[in-house]
């Protein structure tokens, strides 16, 4: 009998080691959250892209006579008014033409004269 209750106490107590299965959770693993402190602070937002301006209104710009720019005076994206100085021309050319110019009334003022009766 001995016998017998030693070997149902060693059924039993090998029952009780047994641990129950644990439930795998269903569904997506868990998601992980981290958390941090805002801060106030400035920054730059750009875009790069490509693309083609046309201004609203299309000025047309000459010069009067056609000769060498000395110095510019406006630049690419300048407010300018109407009769505002854009660029200074070269005058030598112009000073030669007008001394030779006068030169030439001169001559001829003078042939005028030496040709009319006394």
């Amino acid at each position: 009998m001995t016998r017998l209750l030693l070997i149902c106490a060693v059924l039993i107590l090998s029952a009780c080691d047994k641990k129950p299965k644990e439930k795998k959770p269903s569904g997506p693993p868990p998601t992980l959250i981290t958390v941090t402190t805002v801060k106030s602070g400035a920054f730059l937002v750009t875009e790069n892209t490509l693309g083609s301006l046309e201004a609203v209104n299309d000025p047309k710009i000459g010069a009067e006579v056609a000769d060498k720019v000395i110095k510019v005076l406006a630049f690419s994206g300048k407010t300018v008014k109407q009769g505002e100085m854009l660029a200074v021309i070269d005058a030598s050319d112009f000073l030669l033409q007008n001394q030779s110019d006068q030169a030439e009334i001169q001559r001829l003022e003078a042939l005028l004269a030496s040709s009319k009766p006394r």
